[in-house]
């Protein structure tokens, strides 16, 4: 695969994500976390990465060496 960031060829691995129940990953656009106030940050949309089980999660991910990134594909669900 090549890299999303510099176009070198990347090295493929596996993401593992480990922790107790109730962990996730929450990705938030740049625009929504601009904005300000309580109501508006209680109104941000976000996007939840779902990870399989209640304590750990494996996906297939992808390594670049020259700029030192991981990328990984999870599917997820707005919330």
């Amino acid at each position: 695969m090549i890299c999303l960031s510099c176009s070198s060829e990347m090295e493929k691995g596996q993401l593992k994500i480990e922790g107790g129940r109730g962990v996730y990953i929450k990705w938030t656009s740049d625009f929504e976390l601009k904005k300000q106030g309580l109501l508006n940050r209680l109104r941000r949309k976000s996007i939840r990465i779902e990870i399989d089980g209640f304590s750990s999660c494996k996906r297939e991910s992808w390594y670049c060496q020259r700029c030192n990134k991981v990328f990984s594909d999870f599917d997820v669900r707005e919330y």
